[in-house]
């Protein structure tokens, strides 16, 4: 997928699938439904535009935890000395308290399902020293990953004029922790969490219907209420956010209300899978007669049910031959897809493997070849 989901969506999928004419509307002041397994966007409604994301931010301080857990610079069973202004923190609380300690896994919980500030500040004290050094991982971190309308300034989404998000923002993190963090993804399944004789329930009360799995909600008065809800359907996975909704069944009859429009009027038609052999073409000069060329990573389309998957035409674009050297990965063809009443789009297809160029002797014998079968006359 190359190096983040973002760019994927950027340099592929969004120039495969069209933008389709929205008659749908939802109740929430911004929204976006993303496709996850293409990144295609499904419905927009202000998605690009900066907002206060409350606690859903704090879906950044899990991406850059859970990325300290995997590089093995933490541990789920490290014990984590709370500070004053952990356990000072406003708003919502796990309930931790000064100076003791407590486990990365439960300062986890305390975040993903107590929406906890005091953890969420716990754990970037941990992570980076102080919440401060923390936050400029998280801008930092969002820079790399392409989200270009995010800005922390705290690591628990307490309002701030200058932290914000955007709704794609918060939808392309949310897929880049279920896609390279599948370990701990499961967390946000919970439904409640006990911290120091204290149970609290998922804020995310949908939890277990309608196919949802996570991830995390948000409120604060200016805000409103804001949810991102990731579901699961028959094996399509569809990601909801929406935030600016005056009570809390709102959000979730907002979400709800977007994941059905998505799974009721789209459906994913697979071209190729990843690393499918596709065909093959001829080299000029290499060591190898011909290379083959593959889907470098699963290929779909999301196409609105009014579109059968008859009308899509696909067909191959394939060079006579290519010129030795060929690196694995290199683009050497393309597929081309039509879907009526858009303009004809190229999806790139790529070498299966390195082809180095022939010896002197072997590209003699090669030309000679190719000029009996007339390879190379174009």
């Amino acid at each position: 997928m190359f190096n983040h989901l973002s760019k994927i969506i950027l340099s592929l999928f969004l120039l495969v699938t069209p933008v389709f004419a929205q008659a749908f509307d939802t109740a929430a002041q911004y929204a976006v439904l993303l496709d996850y397994s293409t990144g295609k966007v499904i419905y927009s409604k202000n998605s690009a535009t900066q907002m206060t994301p409350s606690s859903m931010s704090k879906l950044m301080t899990l991406y850059i935890a859970f990325g300290e857990l995997k590089n093995n610079r933490i541990k789920l069973d490290d014990l984590v000395t709370v500070s004053e202004k952990a356990w000072r923190a406003e708003g919502s609380k796990m309930f931790i308290e000064v100076k003791s300690k407590v486990s990365v896994a439960d300062l986890l919980r305390g975040i993903i399902i107590q929406s906890g500030n005091d953890a969420s500040i716990a754990l970037a004290e941990y992570i980076a020293g102080d919440e401060a050094s923390f936050v400029e991982r998280m801008n930092k971190e969002a820079q790399k990953l392409g989200l270009e309308g995010s800005n922390f300034v705290n690591a628990t989404g307490l309002p701030d004029p200058k932290h914000y998000m955007t709704a794609y923002d918060l939808a392309i993190l949310s897929a880049l922790i279920i896609k390279e963090f599948p370990e701990y993804y499961p967390l946000f399944s919970e439904k409640e969490f006990t911290f120091n004789n204290i149970t609290q329930p998922n804020r995310n009360y949908e939890i277990g219907e309608s196919g949802i799995d996570g991830l995390k909600t948000g409120h604060t008065s200016i805000a409103g209420y804001g949810i991102v809800a990731s579901s699961i359907k028959d094996g399509r996975r569809l990601i909801a956010v929406v935030n600016g909704l005056e009570s809390e069944q709102k959000r979730l009859e907002e979400a709800k209300k977007v994941l059905a429009y998505g799974y009721g009027n789209f459906y994913n038609l697979k071209l190729a899978s990843a690393n499918a052999l596709v065909g093959s073409t001829a080299i000029w000069q290499g060591k190898d007669a011909r290379v083959n060329f593959i889907a470098s990573r699963d290929l779909e389309l999301v196409l609105p049910t009014s579109i059968t998957s008859d009308e899509v035409q696909v067909f191959l674009k394939t060079p006579n031959f290519v010129n030795a050297p060929i690196r694995k990965g290199e683009h050497i063809a393309d597929f081309v897809v039509k879907i009526p009443g858009e303009v004809p789009a190229e999806i790139p297809l790529v070498a299966e493997k390195d082809v180095k160029q022939a010896t002197f002797i072997g590209q003699l014998y090669g030309n000679f070849m190719a000029r009996i079968r007339g390879v190379g006359d174009q």
